[in-house]
This record gives structure tokens, C-alpha cells and sequence, in this order.
């Protein structure tokens, strides 16, 4: 029987047929999304033909690494008890990353209406406040998000966000970032 632990070992290794390409441009470096959608026995069945092999780590064993006690424990029991888990599993995945793209997308929107620029003629950097605070909870947290990736050029970690939606009421007028209210 193949051994699924040995599975995500292999992916780096799997042509580019196995795997959903990114929607990078021609030419550009691949980038290779999930490969959810391949059985267990048709990447069994690529590794048999093309006779690779795998390296097997001792630590793979050792339980008091969490990620092997929810292989050799906690999976198996889960699956044992609710048999239909790594569908249901895999579904809630999908489902989750559809509303994350959703609700970047919603951010975005909600952001080009909040922005201001700080001069006439500059581009619209600023998050005016009062706009801001027109928006719901959840679609505040959504545009902030996308105004701080905007500015930093990098993914806002939950923690972030949640300390500004408290602060930035605060200030009442426009703000920059870095943070500096005008």
C-alpha cells in the first residue's frame, strides 16, 4: 500500500500536468496551486512509473512533533470516527478560500471609496476616517486590510488589524502610513 505521509514529499517533484497552474504569465516561474484533486493512487501510480524513490526521516515517527502525532494519532482516529472527514475537510478548504478571495476583493472595493490623496493631483493614499467609519465592522476590517497591504506591500497579520480597527477611530481624520494621523 502506499504510504499517504510520503505524498506531500513528492509534490515538488510532480510534473506540471499534475498540478492546477497559477495564473502566472507565460514565461514567467511556475508556481503550482494545490493538487487536491489527484487521488492517492494516481500519484502512487506516477511515482511506480517514473520509480521514485522517497528519503524517510526517523523524526517522521516521533509523536512529540505536532505534526506526526496528527498523522499517526489524531488523523487516524478522526477518520475512524467520522469516516467522510477528509471530504468534508477538504470541501470546508475550498469554501474557506473562496470567501478569503471574496472578502479581499470586497477590502479592495471598499478601499478605492476611502481613500483620499493628501494634495490635489497626488494619488489616493490617505484612508480618510470619516468614510472609513461609514463602512460596517467586517468591511472596515476588509478595506484596512487592503490599505495596509497597499501601503506595505505585504499580507497585515489578524493581530494588526484588530489593534487598528480600535485605534484608528480614533484619530478622526485622515490617515498615512506609516501611521501618522494628519
Amino acid at each position: 500500500m502506499f504510504d499517504r505521509g510520503h505524498v506531500f514529499r513528492l509534490f515538488s517533484r510532480l510534473p506540471a500536468h499534475f498540478a492546477s497552474q497559477s495564473d502566472a504569465p507565460v514565461g514567467a516561474p511556475r508556481q503550482f496551486r494545490s493538487t487536491e484533486h489527484l487521488s492517492t493512487e494516481a500519484i502512487a501510480a506516477y511515482v511506480a512509473r517514473h520509480r521514485l524513490s522517497h528519503i524517510d526521516d526517523g523524526s517522521n515517527s516521533d509523536t512529540r512533533f505536532d505534526r506526526n502525532r496528527l498523522r499517526h494519532d489524531v488523523w487516524p482516529a478522526l477518520l475512524h470516527a467520522f469516516p467522510h472527514a477528509e471530504t468534508s475537510l477538504a470541501h470546508a478548504a475550498r469554501e474557506a478560500r473562496r470567501a478569503a478571495e471574496l472578502m479581499a476583493e470586497i477590502g479592495q472595493s471598499d478601499l478605492q471609496s476611502v481613500q483620499s490623496a493628501a494634495s490635489p493631483g497626488e494619488a489616493a493614499t490617505e484612508l480618510d476616517v470619516d468614510a472609513w467609519l461609514g463602512l460596517s465592522p467586517a468591511r472596515r476590517a476588509g478595506a484596512l486590510r487592503a490599505w495596509l497591504a497597499q501601503a506595505t506591500g505585504e499580507a497585515v497579520r489578524d493581530r494588526g488589524v484588530d489593534r487598528l480597527m480600535i485605534e484608528l477611530p480614533g484619530a478622526r481624520t485622515a490617515a498615512r502610513w506609516p501611521w501618522s494621523p494628519s
